[in-house]
Formats: C-alpha cells, sequence, structure tokens
C-alpha cells in the first residue's frame, strides 16, 4: 500500500518511503528497511531532512541487529554534520554509554542535550544512565526520577527509564525501591506493541529479588 501510495503522490514519496523503511523495521525486516533508507539517501542527497532520518533509523536498525559499530558509525556521520544538535549527542551518547565505553565524553554529549532540553524524559533517562556506568551511582537518581516523572505528566510510556532506575536503587541497596521500580518497568513493557525486548531481562531482575528474600536473615542485636 505505501509503495503504491509513493508512486501516487511523488511529492509525498519521500515520508511515505520514510514510513515503509520503520515498519519494515518494526517488523524484524532490518536489511530490507536499510535498503530503503540508502535508496533515499541516494535518490535525494541535498534534503537534510532525509539525511537525519535515514541515519538516525539506520542506526537504530543496526543497533537492533546487534552491530553497535555501524549504528555508531551512522550517527558519527550525523554529529560531523550538526555537532550542537541535541538529539544527535543525546542518542550516540547514549549508544557509548550502553556499551560502558567513552564515557567521559558521552555525559559530556548527553548535558548538552539535557541543557537544551532540560524536560526531555529520553534524554534525562540518558544522563542518569551514563552516571550509573560512570559510578556517580547517587547523582544517577536525580535525572531518573525527574525522567519517570516528566514521562508520567507527558502520557509516554518507556519501560527503560523504569529499568534504569531499578538498576541504580538496587546498586544503593534500596531494594524495595528496586522492586517497585522494576515492576512498573515489566508492566510497561508487557503493554508494548510488539512487546518490549527487554521483558525477560526485567523478569530476571525481579525474579532475583524474590531469590533474596528466600534467603536466611542475618542475626541482630545480642542473638548472634
Amino acid at each position: 500500500m505505501l509503495k503504491e501510495a509513493a508512486k501516487s503522490s511523488p511529492t509525498n514519496a519521500a515520508k511515505i518511503t520514510s514510513a515503509m523503511g520503520s515498519i519494515l523495521s518494526q517488523a524484524g525486516r532490518n536489511q530490507e528497511a536499510i535498503a530503503v533508507y540508502k535508496e533515499l539517501l541516494e535518490r535525494y542527497p541535498n534534503d537534510e531532512d532525509i539525511f537525519r532520518t535515514a541515519h538516525s533509523n539506520m542506526s537504530i536498525v543496526y543497533v537492533n541487529m546487534g552491530d553497535y559499530a555501524k549504528g555508531e558509525a551512522e550517527l558519527e556521520i550525523l554529529l560531523a554534520r550538526t555537532p550542537e544538535e541535541a538529539g544527535v549527542n543525546n542518542d550516540l551518547g547514549y549508544l557509548y554509554a550502553d556499551q560502558g565505553k567513552n564515557l567521559e565524553k558521552a555525559e559530556s554529549m548527553i548535558r548538552k542535550a539535557v541543557e537544551q532540553e532540560p524536560d526531555n524524559f529520553a534524554y534525562l533517562d540518558s544522563l542518569g544512565w551514563v552516571l550509573f556506568k560512570r559510578g556517580k551511582v547517587k547523582e544517577a537518581v536525580e535525572p531518573l526520577e525527574k525522567a519517570i516523572k516528566v514521562q508520567i505528566e507527558t502520557m509516554a510510556t518507556d519501560a527503560t527509564v523504569y529499568e534504569h532506575l531499578g538498576d541504580v536503587y538496587f546498586q544503593l541497596q534500596q531494594i524495595e525501591k528496586a522492586r517497585e521500580a522494576w515492576k512498573s518497568a515489566e508492566k510497561v513493557a508487557s503493554k508494548a506493541t510488539p512487546v518490549d525486548k527487554r521483558l525477560s531481562e526485567i523478569r530476571k531482575k525481579l525474579d532475583s529479588l524474590e531469590k533474596l528474600k528466600s534467603l536466611p536473615t542475618p542475626s541482630s542485636g545480642n542473638t548472634p
């Protein structure tokens, strides 16, 4: 249907074709999605919106395929073109942070994004996550809690923020808070369409807390 729509509406062909790439990606047809975005770049070499959309979306596809090097490369192309752009700084900084690499640079890039959009919950999540990865665990709490507050206010749904906050609470040994955050992450992930691929990992974390509850508690007071 989209192919036919692109043919019948040449003026909207670029947007329609881009939408087709997104649908192919969501369906797991990654190589086809990449081919669509590469074709867009060839057909519209001077269109800045196409340039950004194609490279950004190809980065997502490559990361979903587990090819982080190619995912980074696509974002680095964008960063070279627009070094101050908030979204690019956030996306590449998060990708670095998630892999535990270039962490100082990643924090600097993400902070640049947050400065431009201080109430963007995705950017706040990235900041909390890079701080966590850098071992600044207590500092990570504030941006992540704010990210969830903004997410609730804007009626957005993203399990990642809850999972990250649960990880931080767990590292701080605030077990009940970690449990509640991971439960929220599980609820959001299970309702996603398609189901969030992180769901199984979130449930493993919750299961690990249940096992902790079954362990003998240490003695206290004067009892040996």
